[in-house]
């Protein structure tokens, strides 16, 4: 099994388990997003399972094509079933494929990946997470 991560930096609430059978672009993701967030990363769709199934995670970053018969797509569609509060984040360098149909995911990053961007983005989630919770509970 190709488990990376299990890190995070002092403080850290926000739990993102990334899938992409590109080593470097994992360990990039790792280093950059570590020092604010647990961090934990898979090659492998039935890792990211196994992975899910372990541990609680905030937010799914997972790559469009995968180095199996299973999509990114397919990935983010068995998490929104499974774990439907878990934000979904696809990330793909085939723009033209991501305009031709919806996909499972709540936001669509590009490669090369702006990881400014994506911390940025995650900094966001705590914040709306606590809203979507206290309107779910009826409360404004």
């Amino acid at each position: 099994m190709a488990y990376d991560g299990g890190m995070a930096g002092p403080g850290a609430t926000l739990r993102v388990l990334i899938v992409d059978d590109d080593e470097e672009f994992r360990l990039s993701l790792i280093d950059a997003l570590r020092a604010t967030t647990y961090v934990a990363a898979v090659a492998t769709p039935a890792e990211a399972v196994w992975a899910l199934s372990q541990e609680t995670y905030d937010v799914l970053i997972c790559d469009l094509q995968l180095a199996t018969d299973t999509t990114g797509d397919d990935v983010l569609e068995a998490a929104r079933t499974e774990w439907p509060r878990m934000v979904r984040i696809l990330v793909t360098g085939q723009s033209a494929h991501v305009h031709d149909a919806p996909h499972p995911a709540h936001a669509v990053l590009f490669k090369p990946l702006d990881l400014g961007a994506l911390r940025d983005l995650l900094s966001w989630l705590p914040a709306v997470a606590s809203t979507e919770v206290q309107n779910d509970n009826g409360h404004a």
